[in-house]
């Protein structure tokens, strides 16, 4: 393999979540941690660098073989083993490279825009360690500390890239990513239908006590009155129940997120058309049925939902740009094909 041009999808946090567990990578004496592997866009990576990629795929790759069939991940020879075709150890290595690319690309524009000076593995694992001591200091000290005590080094890449993708939204949006109040407009006009729809509901509604002698019988003929055309204010005078007929409007723009049972209630009732009686709603001591007098829908403002969408547009244009920067990316190995799979087929038990 002298040079693989991928297509890689972004995930904005780009990291990998699992830790080496009884597994790692025993790199055969000729491949020193420093010994550069290949280079990405003229940048090296080295053993240690692609390790620490592929270490963090490694149960990602096992369940993935799992999930195949009847295959033991915990074979001595798994990762040397050919299954249907393809063998772990080459799935591992496209993994890590996936990382790489993302990892590299992303901190290589940082570093393009004066957000970061050194993008070296061994100078962000010092800054690893740097924040590490820090927030050992803060819990000696007492202070506030938000997340664990320590972070290990792909937690510390997330929070890293984290901060350097918030950063470059706020740089690129102009100019790079274009984002316009005419695209704003347009983005709004697309989605305000299936995601900005607001109701206002007006009601009647039938709650009786489950105290109350026959009260099942009472719905019962509720529902079939309904059926026959009345209104339920009407079914309410017919079963002797007028008193427990009330009047309830419902506000989708103004409901309360705190109101948790008024917004399970409405969510009951928003289907409903005109006239239609809802089924029987359980609420607790009481029983009630429901019918919809009046339904108007609005949209949300452009104001009202500038923030988000501004946020999602960036994303998704932001997305697109590095994907773009990935494509165009080269993987180039520095070493031999046959040191790297001696490399690979090291992944032995430690």
């Amino acid at each position: 393999m002298s040079k693989k041009t991928g297509i890689i999808i972004l995930a904005l946090l780009f990291c990998c979540g699992v830790a080496v567990l009884s597994r790692g990578l025993a790199v055969p004496s000729s491949s020193k941690g420093d010994e550069i592997v290949l280079y990405i866009d003229d940048i090296p990576v080295t053993v240690d660098q692609w390790r620490q990629a592929a270490g963090c795929k490694v149960n990602e790759v096992k369940l993935y073989f799992q999930n195949q069939g009847n295959i033991n991940v915990n074979d001595p020879d798994f990762w040397e083993n050919s299954y249907g075709g393809e063998q772990p150890f080459q799935r591992l290595h496209n993994e890590a490279l996936t990382v790489l690319l993302n990892r590299t690309i992303l901190l290589k524009l940082a570093q393009q825009k004066g957000l970061i000076q050194d993008i070296r593995y061994e100078a962000i694992r010092r800054k690893w360690e740097s924040e590490n001591n820090s927030r050992s200091a803060a819990v000696a000290n007492k202070k506030v500390l938000y997340g664990p005590v320590q972070l290990d080094l792909d937690a510390y890449y997330r929070v890293l890239i984290g901060e350097l993708t918030n950063k470059l939204l706020l740089l690129m949006s102009k100019d790079e990513l274009h984002l316009t109040n005419e695209k704003l407009r347009e983005l709004y006009e697309q989605r305000k239908t299936n995601e900005f729809d607001i109701m206002h509901m007006k009601t009647g509604q039938l709650i009786i006590s489950k105290s109350v002698p026959d009260a099942e019988e009472k719905l019962v003929k509720v529902i079939r009155l309904g059926k026959q055309g009345d209104t339920l204010q009407e079914a309410a005078r017919t079963i002797g129940m007028a008193k427990a007929y009330k009047l309830e409007d419902y506000d989708e723009k103004n409901m309360s997120s705190r109101d948790t049972h008024q917004a399970s209630v409405f969510n009951q009732l928003k289907s409903l058309s005109r006239g239609q009686f809802s089924e029987q709603i359980d609420l607790g001591d009481s029983i009630m049925i429901a019918e919809c007098l009046q339904k108007d829908e609005d949209y949300k403002s452009l104001d009202e939902v500038k923030g988000y969408l501004t946020s999602m547009y960036l994303q998704e244009q932001f997305r697109s740009y590095i994907n773009d920067r990935i494509q165009h990316a080269s993987a180039i190995n520095k070493i031999s094909e046959d040191a790297l799979n001696r490399m690979l087929n090291g992944f032995l038990r430690e």
